[in-house]
């Protein structure tokens, strides 16, 4: 009659030391191990163990400080993380194969059996973010014992589960698991598109939750940077209530950052300098779209902080420390990337400013290293349209110097720009990062914590100057359009624009796709359809097309006033009326346009005859003799 505050034991008698009053709930126990943790612990060593005191922080020696009762029996019942706290603590109980949670290769992958466990049905935690002393380290304790459930359905737990999975949390090793089931003899196969994947069983140990195997994959799992990758798994030779089995699976391994759909847009490459349309493929579930038109020419400009016109600050550090006066190469300012508080595991600072390079682009720097841990990682990142992020260039205290700053002097370095990016409208920003909440230096403790960088600058790449940039909802547009009012100024016949098109999904901004050089020509060179067609409609084809298959060509939906990419309002132009025992069409036409008809009464080649066509008002009818008792009739134009 275990209550779901109690804390009790799991597998083990509790140690009498860690045994708290009755009262005791769960996220008592749990919160007071977290502070116990914290208090004494440096990250796990690899393998397994803590830096100071113990090998097992589940027993810790009496000499630990924070040590009462309650804070030991939530270590004894808890998974425990040390340099890592919340939703980071958990993703690292399931990866198995991270510091912040007993060290790397964790064959029985123990955290996640318990996370996973059938007859678990209630958990506590508790969580420290390092500040000041006696909390020095961020820690975890997830407290998994206790209050299970009798007799669960049972069921195969799989991870990475079957169905999609983010490749961001995909494990070294993967699991299978089953209540009471017995993997001693089991084999492991997964097929992929490429081949079958040869695989290494690392444990199937009974203990810990449900009975699982768990395994690595002996070639590292495909790239999902452009695709996703499908594996389907079959586990042979299980044995569950004495009988033997099989079961398969599939798992997709996908990207969360790549959008699937195309963010550029679709129409003429020379439009008229009175303006036109632009289109663009819509996004499911997208929130909003973004449009941006910008003129291009060479790229002369250098960022160096000194104002924050071009830079758009998404660290919580203020202003003044970001654009900082404690170290710079030239000027009175650089950015300075660093975290105000030891919480915050990514932080960025975005140039605003778009770019196009070539084969011979480079982004040129000057960095200085100052107060950093090794876990702390600089980079500078480059992106175009699939909205991805790549870094171009990282620095980190690789070599563990205690001496600040690690660079005495600022470093210039010189970055080719990949391939990839070569005529893409790319962008660039400052990342400071580190894994799950892993200790850090903060900017209150040293005038040079962290990464300053200086002059940032563009060799042989071509500027996208914006002239405007809007923001839509996306249930409220389906084209933009690129004009005189859209653009800012009148357009230049002969002069070289950039449009830029781009979606959020999900709050998350994918970013521009390729850019659409277009440069404008003069309106009054265009033929009547072509000044329609470049303005309006320039996915839709030729004259003589029919884009919307509704029987009536490209040209002839012009002349009638119709959209050519609406296959429904062809109807009120090819309905028949007896209008005094005359068959008759009549339909609206633009102004200062003429058409004709025709009518066959066999279909047969030579046979249209031409039919009266009047135009009144705007309306042109066409009228077919009265002695004509059935026929076919059709309008006509031709393309002057």
């Amino acid at each position: 009659n275990i209550t779901g505050s109690s804390t009790v034991e799991l597998g083990a008698p509790t140690p009498t030391a860690a045994m708290p009053p009755a009262s005791t709930t769960k996220a008592d126990a749990a919160q007071a191990a977290a502070f116990m943790l914290s208090s004494n612990s440096a990250e796990y060593l690899p393998g397994g163990g803590v830096a100071i005191g113990t090998d097992d922080p589940h027993e810790p020696p009496l000499s630990w400080t924070q040590d009462s009762a309650t804070a030991r029996n939530g270590a004894f019942h808890s998974s425990l993380a040390v340099g890592s706290y919340g939703p980071g603590a958990i993703d690292a109980y399931m990866d198995e194969d991270d510091p912040a949670a007993a060290g790397a290769e964790n064959n029985d992958v123990g955290h996640r059996r318990y996370i996973l466990y059938s007859r678990i049905q209630e958990m506590a935690t508790g969580d420290v973010t390092s500040t000041s002393s006696p909390f020095a380290f961020s820690s975890n304790a997830l407290y998994v014992s206790g209050n299970l459930l009798s007799s669960p359905t049972p069921q195969f737990i799989a991870w990475p589960n079957p169905g999609y999975f983010p490749a961001p949390l995909l494990p070294t090793r993967w699991s299978l698991s089953y209540p009471n089931a017995d993997f001693s003899n089991a084999t492991v196969t997964i097929n992929h598109s490429s081949g079958s994947i040869g695989t290494t069983i690392v444990s199937t140990t009974a203990s810990y939750g449900d009975a699982t195997i768990a395994w690595k994959l002996n070639t590292p799992a495909p790239s999902t940077e452009t695709a996703d990758q499908s594996y389907t798994v079959t586990i042979s030779n299980i044995i569950i209530n004495g009988v033997t089995q099989s079961h398969t699976y599939t798992t997709t391994i996908i990207n969360p950052e790549r959008l699937l759909e195309s963010s550029e847009l679709s129409g003429s490459i020379a439009p008229p300098d009175s303006g036109a349309d632009y289109f663009f493929q819509s996004v499911q579930h997208a929130e909003s779209y973004q449009y941006k038109i910008s003129s291009l020419s060479p790229a002369t400009w250098i960022e160096g902080a000194e104002n924050a016109t071009y830079i758009t600050n998404n660290t919580t550090l203020a202003d003044s420390t970001l654009r900082s006066t404690n170290s710079f190469h030239a000027g009175s300012r650089s950015l300075r990337m660093a975290f105000s508080a030891n919480t915050e595991t990514m932080s960025s600072v975005d140039l605003v400013r778009s770019f196009i390079p070539n084969a011979s682009s480079q982004v040129q720097f000057h960095a200085q290293r100052g107060v950093m841990l090794g876990t702390t990682t600089w980079a500078i990142q480059i992106r175009n349209g699939n909205g991805q992020w790549e870094d171009l260039k990282t620095l980190t205290n690789s070599s563990g110097t205690t001496n600040y700053p690690i660079d005495s002097a600022f470093v210039q370095y010189n970055i080719n720009i990949p391939v990839g990016y070569h005529g893409s409208s790319s962008s660039l920003r400052l990342v400071y990062r580190k894994d799950a909440a892993i200790t850090s230096f903060e900017v209150a403790q040293h005038s040079l914590v962290g990464v300053f960088t200086d002059e940032i600058t563009l060799v042989n790449c071509d500027s996208l100057d914006e002239l405007n940039s809007y923001t839509y909802d996306a249930a409220s547009i389906s084209k933009v359009s690129f004009n005189s009012t859209t653009a800012g100024e009148s357009l230049v016949i002969g002069k070289k624009y950039l449009l830029s098109f781009s979606v959020t999904v999900g709050c998350k901004d994918f970013g521009f796709g390729e850019a659409l050089e277009v440069i404008p020509v003069s309106a009054a060179s265009l033929s009547p359809y072509e000044l329609w067609f470049r303005s309006y409609y320039a996915i839709i084809g030729d004259f003589e097309d029919d884009y919307d298959g509704d029987g009536m060509g490209n040209g002839l939906e012009r002349i009638f006033g119709l959209d050519p990419m609406n296959s429904a309002d062809a109807t009120s132009a090819l309905t028949p009326e007896l209008v005094a025992g005359n068959l008759q069409l009549s339909h609206a036409i633009i102004s200062g346009a003429s058409v004709k008809a025709e009518y066959s009464e066999t279909l047969e080649a030579g046979s249209w005859e031409e039919a009266t066509v009047t135009i009144v008002g705007g309306i042109a009818t066409a009228t077919v003799p009265a002695d004509v008792t059935a026929c076919f009739i059709r309008w006509k134009v031709e393309n002057p």
